[in-house]
């Protein structure tokens, strides 16, 4: 069945086109209260729905956010966005999702449909950070903000946890627990943030004068079942820790994983904890020792500073959540 069109509403209220845009659009001419309420009666009796798209190719002006993100099936970026979609309704925006899958070739598609969709704002989380995307990215005139991480080369906003600080805190909390081998559970691509994480852990370990030593790093992509096999290894071995920090709650998972089947006791052979404060980490079993970001206000940030073209690096705060897979009560 067609979609009903101005020229039918016009029609059937008998005036021009251009009166039913008065209408519609509150102006720019005054309308008679009797001409008024006959086209709002066609539109009515039409079903007539103005075309969104429409307006802003005719405005230059769009209300659509758009959100590229790595991975939607990873619990961390599906709760970021999840985050950013209702911040972004909160400030008028409707949200266009991206999951590129870790993939160039569908980062590049996204971006290309958000540009060509002149969208009002645009949010970037964790992007893979090519010339190509880089290219793209720059072109960019309205307001752009890299979410989690800055992608190298780009100018806009970007809005971040401390994530140095956040190793800092869950390998110190370890070994205020008397560990003194901690192993770091990281990703393989050594980039940030998980590479800030990392370094915050080197600093802890140095500050008590326990290393860091190479060999106290498992390195795997970042993907439960992979950190399950990996730590798996590493307890079978000669040399298994008593702790680790993992520099994903993802990360984290896995190795609670690993220990259950190896029959290793968490916390009393094994202390662990992960850093991004997934809901899910609550209810893992142990539950999961944590250093929380504060996922709502990194969202609410990014979007306020997406509606607003600027470049201002925003550092958010994290908090160490302590749960018994760490030893704490």
């Amino acid at each position: 069945m067609r979609r009903p069109t101005r020229d039918d509403v016009a029609r059937r209220a008998g005036v021009s086109t251009a009166v039913v845009s008065y209408v519609l659009n509150d102006g720019p001419r005054p309308v008679s209260a009797e001409t008024r309420a006959r086209v709002l009666q066609a539109v009515a009796e039409l079903g007539y729905r103005p075309s969104a798209l429409a307006k802003a190719l005719r405005t230059q002006r769009t209300n659509l956010l758009g959100l590229l993100v790595p991975d939607c099936a990873n619990p961390f970026f599906a709760t970021l966005t999840s985050a950013v979609e209702r911040a972004a309704f909160a400030e008028g925006l409707v949200t266009m999702i991206g999951n590129a899958a870790f993939d160039e070739a569908a980062e590049l598609a996204y971006l290309r449909a958000y540009l060509s969709l002149d969208v009002a704002a645009l949010i970037v989380v964790d992007a893979v950070g090519t010339p190509p995307v880089r290219e793209l990215l720059a072109g960019h005139t309205g307001g752009l903000v890299m979410l989690h991480r800055r992608v190298p080369g780009v100018r806009g906003s970007v809005v971040v946890s401390d994530n140095r600080h956040g190793g800092r805190l869950a390998t110190r909390h370890l070994l205020d627990h008397g560990h003194r081998s901690v192993v770091c559970l990281t990703g393989r691509d050594r980039l940030a943030p998980v590479r800030d994480r990392e370094e915050g852990w080197r600093d802890a370990m140095r500050a008590a004068g326990a290393g860091p030593y190479e060999g106290d790093v498992v390195r795997c992509d970042y993907r439960r079942e992979l950190a399950a096999e990996a730590v798996s290894v590493l307890l079978d071995g000669p040399d298994a820790p008593t702790a680790i920090f993992a520099t994903t709650d993802e990360l984290a998972l896995g190795a609670l994983t690993a220990a259950e089947l190896r029959g290793v006791r968490v916390p009393d052979e094994l202390a662990v904890i992960g850093m991004d404060g997934i809901p899910e980490a609550a209810y893992s079993h142990p539950p999961l020792t944590t250093v929380a970001q504060d996922i709502p206000g990194l969202a609410e940030h990014a979007v306020r500073l997406a509606r607003a073209p600027a470049e201002e690096t925003v550092i958010r705060a994290v908090t160490l959540v302590t749960r018994r897979s760490c030893g704490c009560p």
